[in-house]
């Protein structure tokens, strides 16, 4: 109430420097009660989705808008944060998670895990068949080495695997093949 009268009678040239020092300080007062401090808590009991968010790089997701049947995204997370250091065994695990919704109303999403690999290349999207009465999504996805620190005779004698996946809210499966020595998905 004081803050309006103050600025009432600054905004009618009423106001001289003690005036003006009352105005500015009611302000400072009026504002610094709107704004309030809070201490953020870690949320425990979520280490994979701590580093999931922290680590984990999106590799597709499906358009809102495509011929698929539910919304998917695919996300490489790291199981520790390290470097190759030449050989295929010195580079560190990422795990593949496959999280769909329908994205309806009061749905509840679906994560699935793929077996651990040193990366992941994602190859694409199967068109589904039609009609797609099981409401399968469709994809292709393979292991991969990182692009660095790999000697060339380890990635010449490394074999990545392409996992052809189908998944929909309640299962999902894949089948494997294993591409050519030292091929690159």
């Amino acid at each position: 109430m004081t803050a309006t009268i103050v600025r009432a009678k600054i905004r009618l040239g009423e106001s001289s420097g003690p005036w003006r020092l009352l105005a500015t300080l009611c302000l400072v007062l009026a504002i610094g009660t709107l704004a309030r401090a809070a201490e953020l808590r870690p949320v425990p009991g979520h280490p994979k989705l701590a580093e999931a968010l922290s680590w984990g790089t999106r590799l597709a997701e499906t358009d809102p808008v495509a011929d698929q049947p539910d919304f998917v995204r695919l996300w490489a997370v790291p199981m520790t944060i390290d470097e190759c250091s030449g050989t295929v065994d010195s580079c560190p695990d990422v795990r593949l998670y496959i999280a769909l919704t329908s994205g309806d109303l009061g749905d509840r999403p679906t994560l699935y895990e793929l077996p651990p690999a040193k990366g992941w290349a994602f190859l694409g999207w199967d068109k589904p068949p039609s009609p797609n009465i099981a409401g399968n999504t469709r994809f292709s996805i393979a292991t991969a080495l990182p692009d660095d620190q790999i000697s060339d005779t380890a990635r010449a004698h490394w074999k990545p695997t392409v996992y052809r996946v189908t998944v929909n809210l309640e299962r999902g499966t894949f089948t494997t093949e294993t591409a050519g020595s030292g091929a690159r998905p």
